[in-house]
């Protein structure tokens, strides 16, 4: 996990004043229902919902088919997610759901990586690399059993030195055009939103947790440097 909990902390405080007082949630994408959590404690109602979920959650999140939400029409204020989008096959289908859910006048507010943090991503894969070092990578083994020892070493290394994509587009390169602001904007505009709010995050950080030292503080100003690692989208339903 390494920092990950206090970064999630980190930019739903950034999203908290977007969301209206008292409000009913459904949170997209729970997983270990931390941040489910931390939006129960401000006072709201809260529902979560994820495709899979850990086995000791820190707050209920509901198994979902990954298909159609679990609630009726018009069931609530706002709609949160955080780190999912990018990892859903059919994004426009989802987006659909959660308009149908959505009160008349609610919003939805995701936080999506962004390509700074696809980028910084990419640098400090390598960095990973070296931590880890080359030989203990390449000697892992592969999840295809059909292949010799000299070609799954091979695979190892081609697959260890080539980035791979964090979600379901294509490549990494691929994510650094697809995880910038104009490319999500205009998703969510063709899903039938009205986007009224974009913003960075403020923070900056990487996949990988190679510099678990660096304080809350410094990831605020480099962010000012480089860009935020996430970004924030307030959308509202069209019409």
């Amino acid at each position: 996990m390494g920092n990950r909990p206090a970064f999630r902390r980190y930019e739903l405080e950034k999203v908290a004043p977007h969301i209206p007082p008292r409000a009913r949630i459904l949170e997209i994408g729970g997983g270990s229902g931390l941040q489910a959590k931390m939006l129960q404690t401000w006072g709201h109602e809260v529902e979560s919902i994820d495709i899979e979920v850990p086995d000791d959650p820190e707050f209920p999140v509901r198994v979902y088919d990954g298909l159609r939400i679990p609630f009726d029409d018009r069931s609530f204020d706002v709609i949160f997610s955080s780190n999912v989008l990018e990892h859903v096959p059919d994004v426009p289908a989802l987006l659909r759901e959660t308009a149908r859910v959505l009160k008349p006048r609610g919003r939805a507010i995701h936080v999506m990586p962004s390509a700074t943090w696809r980028l910084l991503t990419i640098a400090s894969h390598y960095v990973h690399l070296l931590q880890r070092g080359l030989a203990g990578v390449a000697g892992k083994d592969t999840r295809d059993g059909s292949t010799g020892p000299q070609e799954k070493v091979r695979r190892s290394v081609f697959t260890s030195l080539v980035p791979g994509p964090h979600g379901e587009f294509s490549s990494a390169a691929s994510e650094v055009l697809r995880f910038q602001k104009r490319a999500w904007n205009k998703a969510f505009r063709q899903s039938g939103f009205a986007v009224k709010e974009t913003f960075g995050s403020g923070i900056a950080y990487s996949g990988y947790d190679v510099a678990p030292w660096l304080p809350i503080r410094a990831r605020e100003v480099l962010s000012r440097i480089v860009g935020s690692s996430c970004n924030v989208f307030v959308v509202e339903v069209k019409g």
